[in-house]
């Protein structure tokens, strides 16, 4: 992936996350903008909740973990919203969202290191990262960009993006003074989930199928 990335024209994703991970007081603030529009859009989509405990739990992980990373004064922000499926995500700035699920059926370490890894993908700007990437490989005229396979650099960026947070994850655990959990355990505990959800989707379009035969 590293290889193509260079091919294409762009930086080597090494040389790309030491700089965002360097990147000024200025770049920052622009991202917690953006962030900030972002969450205002997204707001009213979300079921956010009121768990005082479970606010309490996230944000005293959050300070540890924080600490331990590059940019220990960031004003992020941990919102819970209500969800059934274990469920961490982030745009980028000011934003890290947990859903209700994770905090129910995750220990401590396991949630730890979940978060953890949303944070890399904040400190390492990932989402801005890809989308300046994507705009100048279009520039460039890679060819499958030119034919509208877009998905050819988001699954180079998306499986580099990923490896990346993996390792800062477990380096901002490890420094905060935590101890990793088996990846294993988590990976499958979210197979079995995805594996539930697509059995649901496979029972309602049979029902579906049914009614339309009828």
């Amino acid at each position: 992936y590293e290889m193509r990335y260079v091919k294409l024209g762009l930086e080597d994703p090494k040389t790309e996350l030491r700089a965002s991970l360097s990147r000024s007081d200025e770049e920052w603030k622009r991202e917690i903008e953006t962030s900030r529009q972002i969450h205002a859009q997204q707001r009213g989509k979300l079921r956010i909740s009121r768990d005082a405990k479970g606010q309490a739990r996230v944000d005293g992980i959050k300070a540890k973990l924080l600490a331990v990373s590059h940019r220990p004064r960031l004003d992020l922000e941990v919102v819970i919203f209500e969800e059934g499926l274990v469920n961490a995500y982030t745009y980028g700035g000011k934003y890290l969202y947990v859903s209700t699920a994770a905090l129910q059926k995750l220990t401590d370490d396991e949630l730890t290191l979940t978060m953890a890894h949303e944070m890399a993908h904040i400190m390492a700007r990932h989402g801005a990262r890809r989308m300046e990437n994507l705009k100048k490989a279009m520039r460039l005229g890679e060819p499958a960009l030119r034919t509208g396979e877009k998905d050819v650099l988001g699954q180079m960026h998306s499986r580099i993006c990923e490896t990346e947070a993996d390792a800062l994850a477990v380096w901002y655990v490890r420094r905060a003074g935590g101890t990793v959990p088996a990846f294993e355990k988590l990976f499958q505990l979210l197979e079995e989930q995805e594996k539930r959800m697509l059995q649901l989707v496979h029972t309602q379009q049979e029902a579906t199928d049914r009614e339309v035969a009828r």
